[in-house]
């Protein structure tokens, strides 16, 4: 009897495996077009799949069910028309079928394989993943036995090479993940359970507000959260968060009651060695990082504490300290000693206009060449500033501190630079200033330069004695360098800047050709690339004043720049290129007369010949620029 029981079930249980496994071959279009019309329904996107890549087995993960699907992808549609919003190369969701028959939808797992999810925000809030169509139809609230019989649980999930892209105008944040590997686990249908996850990604970039904190680093986060899903309170536990080598953990607690984010939380490093802080420098975490030699501590700890919504932020303090650091590269004779630092920012109120920062401890010396000061920002609306700093260094020495290939850097800079006061732009007061920088018998060569940048002898200062501001003098007495033999030299003075005067002048050859690689070493343009030569000698002295009263004839500018063989590219903006073959700009104090521009974009030429008028006004107000220029083409 038992016998013909098990058989009969056996029997049953394959007639639904076979069922399963040839209803999507026998029901091919039906099922393609009921997918289709709730998609249209009920999705603003376009979905992108082949029903020939759905899948049904009992067999990988017996006794669940898993369900698949290869290569499928959702793009956008106005105003994101065109943009993928998400894309993956297999995606499986594996089922437990006895559980789903008793009114318990229970999610084993759940696996993505090469996912690219990428998320925009506008500046109006427009989200592209906002692409659930609404429904004026009224839901029928299920009945509360119903809805308590019905549970809901996941037990694990996990992504497998993901790129992912964040990027919100309204924040302003720009977030991008590559080499994405993420697993987890917890059992959602329980009210408290423990939340455990790994993850490890490369981190591309990280921009706010147009600047960039984060690039090219690697991150390893192993998190264990407490959830209390009934009171929205989260607890952290045996969290280890790693950027680089650098690693800290975190401990306390987050909630959310209702609107408000209330939290308490705290942070110190796991790593104390000054080796694991340094990782945090792209430049240092190369492939002989491991072999850097090092010494030194450091302590990093902090904590965030308070109610965040929108219009108030929790309370902050951050710390870190490096006693006794030091670093060598492998082969380098040379080695970065003593350094220190001290460094607290601190927001007792959470108000960000509140945040201090106090540096009162910063020395290093390159090789015996020291560099040390202090600085304290008092907060972010008077800009209370109390600084002091002064370095001697002989660059020569930075190639046997730090390796920079291809690249060598000779010259000594002196900088001494105090500063007292606050800045107050309604009472036109700027801290006491008192700061000189200068760079001597400089020289750099770059190995894909064809020629080095030589006799460079610089002088910056910024004088202000009193603290208001039209007693502010910025002064660069001399600026100059050879280029290959050719000498490019000016100067720069701009004082009371109530009403600026200026004074500057500009003599010399630029010769792209060779400038531009190595400027381009020191700070990457990539898709950018400059060639040909500007001529230059111009000279201009002037008053604000005069410019405000359009009193033109009062400003001494006169000069010209000559352009030969000059080309612009940009791979993004202007792939095919600019060019200005040859021309002449001549200046005079009311207009630029523009004489023989030969210039060429793609395959079409221009000539122009005219001038431009008002451009003094539209440098220095903003306003309209007006001209008459003759074309031919």
């Amino acid at each position: 009897m038992v016998k013909k029981i098990l058989i009969g079930v056996s029997v049953f249980i394959a007639l639904i495996i076979v069922a399963l496994a040839t209803a999507p071959v026998i029901f091919r279009d039906e099922i393609k077009q009921a997918i289709d019309d709730q998609l249209e329904a009920n999705v603003n996107a376009e979905v992108l799949y082949d029903i020939d890549n759905f899948s049904l087995s009992f067999f990988s993960n017996f006794p669940n069910l898993t369900a698949g699907i290869t290569d499928l992808g959702v793009i956008g549609r106005e105003p994101f028309a065109g943009e993928v919003l998400f894309a993956v190369n297999e995606f499986e969701i594996e089922l437990n079928i006895w559980k789903l028959l008793s009114s318990q939808m229970s999610v084993q797992g759940i696996y993505l394989d090469r996912p690219k999810i990428f998320i925009k925000v506008l500046e109006d809030g427009s989200a592209n993943y906002d692409i659930a169509i609404s429904s004026e139809e009224t839901v029928e609230e299920p009945d509360s036995q119903e809805s308590d019989d019905f549970t809901f649980a996941i037990e694990h999930w996990s992504i497998t090479d993901g790129h992912i892209i964040y990027d919100d105008a309204t924040l302003p944040t720009y977030v991008e993940l590559t080499d994405f590997n993420h697993t987890g686990s917890g059992n959602f249908s329980l009210s408290v359970f423990d939340l455990k996850t790994s993850t490890e990604a490369y981190l591309a970039r990280i921009v706010y507000d147009g600047d960039s904190y984060l690039e090219k680093r690697s991150a390893d986060l192993d998190i264990v959260i407490n959830m209390d899903l009934d009171n929205m309170k989260f607890t952290f536990r045996e969290n280890i968060i790693s950027i680089n080598d650098f690693s800290f953990g975190l401990d306390g607690w987050l909630a959310m009651p209702g609107d408000d984010i209330d939290m308490d939380l705290t942070f110190d490093s796991k790593e104390n060695t000054f080796k694991s802080l340094i990782s945090l420098i792209p430049a240092m975490y190369a492939k002989d990082f491991e072999d850097l030699k090092t010494s030194g501590s450091i302590a990093f700890d902090g904590a965030i504490k308070g109610t965040y919504n929108d219009t108030q932020m929790p309370s902050y303090n951050i710390n870190l300290a490096v006693a006794d650091g030091m670093f060598q590269y492998p082969a380098l004779p040379q080695s970065v000693n003593n350094v220190q630092l001290a460094m607290n920012i601190t927001s007792k109120d959470g108000n960000v206009d509140n945040t201090s920062i106090d540096i009162s401890r910063f020395h290093l010396e390159f090789g015996k060449e020291p560099m040390d000061g202090h600085f304290r920002l008092g907060n972010l609306v008077t800009y209370p500033i109390d600084l002091d700093f002064n370095t001697s260094i002989n660059l020569a020495n930075f190639n046997e501190l730090i390796p920079m290939a291809g690249l060598d850097i000779a010259g000594s800079i002196e900088a001494h630079i105090k500063a007292v006061g606050e800045y107050d732009s309604v009472k036109s007061t700027i801290p006491k200033i008192d700061a000189l920088v200068s760079y001597n018998n400089g020289v750099i060569r770059y190995s894909e330069a064809p020629a080095p940048i030589k006799n460079i002898n610089m002088v910056v200062s910024l004088n202000n004695q009193t603290g208001k501001l039209n007693d502010t003098k910025f002064l660069i007495p001399e600026f100059k360098f050879d280029l290959d033999e050719s000498p490019f030299f000016g100067d720069l003075l701009v004082e009371n800047f109530d009403n600026i005067r200026w004074q500057t002048e500009l003599n010399g050859d630029l010769n792209f050709d060779k400038l531009f690689p190595v400027i381009d070493k020191l700070y990457p343009l990539p898709g950018t690339t400059l060639s040909g030569n500007i001529n230059t000698k111009i000279r201009s002295e002037g008053k604000m004043q005069d410019v405000e009263n359009e009193n033109y004839k009062a400003l001494k500018t006169s000069g010209e720049a000559v352009f030969t063989n000059f080309i612009y590219t940009d791979s993004v903006y202007m792939p095919e290129g600019f060019a200005i073959t040859s021309g002449t700009f001549s200046f005079n104090p009311n207009q630029i007369i523009v004489s023989n521009l030969a210039t060429k974009t793609g395959s079409s030429d221009f000539t122009f010949n005219g001038t431009i008028s008002n451009y003094i006004a539209y440098i220095f107000n903003d306003e309209v620029v007006t001209g008459q220029l003759g074309m031919n083409s």
